[in-house]
């Protein structure tokens, strides 16, 4: 029990808990100002890409991408994780994100399913990945 209770309090003072408290929906919200849905002016239905920042961020070429997928016939969805929390600077990304002291990777998957659950799509998408 005491390693339990050692570990909470570790999570908590590296800040990998940000949203640990919160519900599905409330994460969502708080993921609502940093998370961009757009979509093809073609008709659809279209298939849909994720985009996430790396852990240094966004950079032109997300642009690119996402510009290249719209052309493509792609809805995009971009979750910036980092944003949501503050995180922008990249002395503290290299040093806390890049080493995964603070928002690991399945924090960040709590992110996309809470935006997805969000839009009510969350049931009919498949996940993968690659950083």
């Amino acid at each position: 029990m005491r390693l339990i209770a050692a570990m909470i309090i570790v999570q908590l003072a590296l800040g990998s808990l940000a949203f640990a408290v919160e519900s599905p929906e409330e994460r969502a919200e708080a993921l609502s100002s940093f998370a961009e849905f757009t979509v093809p002016q073609t008709g659809g239905p279209h298939p849909l890409a994720i985009l996430m920042p790396g852990c240094l961020g966004w950079h032109p070429h997300h642009e690119r991408w996402r510009d290249d997928l719209l052309s493509r016939g792609f809805a995009v969805l971009q979750v910036d994780s980092f944003g949501a929390r503050g995180v922008d600077d990249r002395a503290v990304m290299e040093r806390d994100i890049c080493t995964g002291r603070r928002i690991p990777g399945s924090e960040r998957a709590g992110d996309l399913m809470a935006v997805l659950r969000r839009s009510g799509s969350a049931s009919t998408c498949g996940r993968t990945g690659r950083s």
